[in-house]
């Protein structure tokens, strides 16, 4: 079973092995204590390596070297390829020197190596005996190098923290176990997620009184909440290299929104340069989660009737208020009483800041109207949308004819990256959820791609704040009755005062 450690003691223990890969001890102490220090094991140790800072971004392979009697057994490109991994995101390139040997150089430009340049007469003027490596008496130095990810942002989702702690020795010893033979990272991850999701026990689940929160503990008492589990599968992928963030639910904590909400924890994983979502909660009657690298297939799906929804964004780090509640935490009553429900907007995975703006509407805002407009249509599950003309229709386009040239004519707008993706606005027209002449009748719009957020309720609250800064007290809409957004409403304080059919022949609440 191969195990690749981070050897931080006792490195001259190492020196038989080190001299194989540099013969002067002198040299090896030039670099020795500032480098790190990595050895393979497979049983006894293997193959081992030094890495040292040159600064600037660049890292040098100061040596490495392979035990005489299992060389040429894939042991070196196994541990250059955990280097170059455990390195990437945080330096630009490795480089190493080695002799003008055809069968070494061949090997380093297997390990994606390419050379650079030359030190002629390196070896004759620096030793004053010959050296001699494949039969060949060494003259020139050559210089190779290998770079690594240019997105320095995905360190970020590399590195070990006090929760992601994959440094533990337990960490390692399962990663050795679960990852042995093993190179691709979607296997890993597969391996990883499979194993968090159905080996460690979601604490209520089983009604744990052992309440955990670093991924070592979780592995070592078999048991988390999913905030707690997602450490762990982060832990064990960032491990191997593999680049693992954490995202957020808003989640009712019952089936219905009586006890409250919760936030919910999963995974990001990063494989062949795409994130794919993982939920390693745990399975039970009615949660079948699963690893799919096309649509996520997440434990919990969003109820907007409920206000669930998903923060955007793929943070680095655990989520820290829930960090902090589980290191308070004694039982599971406690976790109910005191789990945190909301999330702060994070840098999202690509360094952009993913969070959405939300602001007053301006004039030069109204040209969007009838996207906004059309996109406002409930469409019900399983019908083709209507053509966009429907928006030319008189009872429909009264709710953007000439908008803000009448009282009650305001709006918010919610963009990103200066692109409008959504809107709220108001109007005082005998409409399908006119009341009275001093009630602004509310509508509301989202682009697709940008619903199930929590931005349609920043929409309304910011929208809220707009209409009493111009001394409204109260507002009224009409929804569909198959409409999951009733209950959205509901929760922001609409009360359903009457019901009426449109052209259509729908039944419409008037609030």
């Amino acid at each position: 079973m191969i195990d690749i450690r981070l050897i931080t003691e006792n490195k001259k223990d190492f020196l038989p092995l080190l001299l194989l890969g540099d013969e002067l001890e002198s040299n090896i102490d030039t670099y020795l204590e500032r480098g790190e220090m990595f050895a393979l094991y497979d049983g006894d140790v293997k193959s081992m390596c030094v890495v040292t800072d040159e600064g600037g971004g660049i890292l040098e392979i100061q040596n490495i070297a392979t035990d005489k009697r299992y060389q040429r057994m894939g042991y070196a490109y196994r541990l250059i390829e955990h280097v170059a991994k455990y390195y990437t995101g945080r330096y630009d390139k490795i480089i190493l020197g080695t002799g003008d040997v055809p069968s070494v150089l061949a090997f380093y430009e297997h390990c994606g190596f390419t050379q650079t340049h030359r030190i002629a007469d390196y070896f004759t003027t620096h030793f004053d005996y010959p050296i001699i490596e494949d039969g060949i008496t060494l003259k020139d130095k050559v210089y190779l190098e290998k770079m690594l990810s240019e997105d320095k942002e995905k360190h970020a989702f590399l590195t070990a923290d006090k929760y992601v702690d994959f440094t533990a020795e337990n960490i390692r010893v399962k990663a050795a176990e679960l990852f042995a033979d093993i190179t691709d990272d979607t296997q890993k991850a597969r391996i990883a997620y499979e194993f968090v999701r159905d080996e460690i026990p979601h604490s209520f689940d089983i009604n744990s009184k052992i309440i955990t929160a670093k991924a070592s503990d979780v592995l070592k008492h078999k048991t988390g909440i999913c905030h707690a589990k997602a450490n762990l599968l982060a832990a064990l992928l960032r491990s191997q290299g593999i680049p693992t963030g954490f995202c957020f639910q808003h989640c009712t904590i019952l089936d219905d929104d009586s006890a409250g909400y919760c936030v919910h924890c999963y995974n990001a994983v990063l494989l062949d340069g795409r994130w794919i979502k993982l939920d390693a909660r745990g399975n039970k009657p009615g949660v079948n989660a699963g690893f799919s690298l096309e649509e996520p297939i997440l434990a919990f799906s969003c109820r907007p009737q409920y206000d669930e929804y998903f923060w955007p964004g793929i943070y680095a780090t655990p989520h820290a208020e829930t960090m902090a509640m589980l290191e308070q935490a004694d039982s599971l009553e406690y976790i109910i009483k005191n789990i945190p429900n909301t999330v702060t907007l994070p840098m999202d995975a690509e360094g952009d800041k993913s969070t959405v703006k939300v602001r007053a509407m301006q004039k030069s805002d109204y040209a969007c109207l009838p996207e906004c407009l059309y996109q406002a249509i409930f469409i019900p599950e399983g019908m083709e949308p209507p053509p966009r003309s429907v928006i030319d229709l008189p009872e429909i386009f009264g709710y953007i004819k000439d908008f803000g040239k009448q009282p009650g004519d305001l709006g918010v707008v919610a963009e990103q990256n200066e692109q409008i993706i959504g809107a709220a606005w108001t109007r005082i027209i005998p409409a399908y959820g006119h009341i009275d002449d001093e009630t602004p009748e509310l509508a509301i719009s989202l682009l697709p791609e940008f619903r199930g957020y929590g931005i349609g309720t920043k929409l309304m609250k910011k929208l809220f704040e707009v209409l009493r800064q111009h001394g409204y007290k109260r507002t009224s809409l009409s929804v569909q009755t198959d409409n999951p957004a009733v209950r959205f409403y509901q929760r922001l304080g609409y009360e359903i005062i009457g019901e009426g059919s449109d052209n259509a022949g729908h039944v419409d609440y008037l609030t």
